[in-house]
């Protein structure tokens, strides 16, 4: 993105080696019951991921990424429990972090603040390298789609955000996401917990009449001849 992106320079007082530390055997994996998250933790929950299939320790549901966990933080707390049932489901231990990320991602401070997000979502990962040496980001975009490289999370630049002792890879771009779906159909549970929306309705169910909830309902109509059970 020329004219955007520059280089810079930085320094720093103090230099740790961390050359000689040694990661964590396992993963961690970003989970909030939607369907990308949904698919990579599925895949390797059931080893279908082939060689490069990861040994799950632990899934993380992020409070503060999504605009409804902060202006209707009671009504985000309500879809916990489908998440944590999904999670439990597939035998998955599940944390909660809260972040004020929504809070600080201002156009005073950053004037294109969605790019931000593949960084944001490293960060809660690297939190965790005392449990798992891998950190796995669900894809968005796949292999094949338009404008890859410049998407906010890819599986070029995401790896970047690696560290010693934390490695990140970006999972999941080999699928499309009806196909990612046409796979969770696989998993009973998922189809009447999956949460999608970008407008929850109070009780925290998908509204079935945003563009997320209409696309992921004709999705499932295409791939498993039904609508999903957790749409209205």
């Amino acid at each position: 993105d020329p004219g955007y992106y520059f280089p810079i320079d930085f320094d720093a007082d103090t230099l740790v080696d961390d050359a000689n530390e040694t990661p964590q055997p396992g993963a961690v994996t970003l989970f909030s019951g939607g369907v990308d998250g949904s698919f990579t933790a599925w895949r390797h929950s059931r080893k279908m991921a082939g060689a490069g299939t990861q040994e799950l320790r632990l899934g993380i549901l992020n409070d503060g990424f999504e605009r409804v966990s902060v202006e209707r933080h009671d009504d985000f707390l309500k879809v916990i429990p489908a998440i944590q049932a999904l999670a439990d489901d597939i035998g998955l231990p599940l944390v909660v972090v809260r972040s004020n990320y929504r809070l600080i991602r201002k156009p005073e401070f950053v004037p294109r603040p969605f790019f931000l997000y593949a960084t944001y979502l490293a960060s809660l990962l690297h939190h965790f390298k005392g449990v798992a040496g891998t950190g796995l980001i669900a894809s968005s975009p796949y292999y094949g789609a338009p404008l890859l490289p410049r998407n906010e999370s890819n599986p070029m630049t995401d790896p970047l955000l690696s560290s010693t002792t934390m490695r990140l890879i970006h999972d999941g771009s080999c699928c499309r996401r009806i196909n990612k779906q046409a796979a969770l159909s696989a998993w009973p549970l998922f189809g009447r917990k999956l949460r999608v929306c970008w407008y929850p309705l109070p009780d925290g169910a998908n509204c079935g009449r945003c563009e997320k909830c209409l696309r992921c309902m004709i999705s499932g109509l295409v791939t498993a001849g039904e609508i999903p059970a957790g749409f209205p």
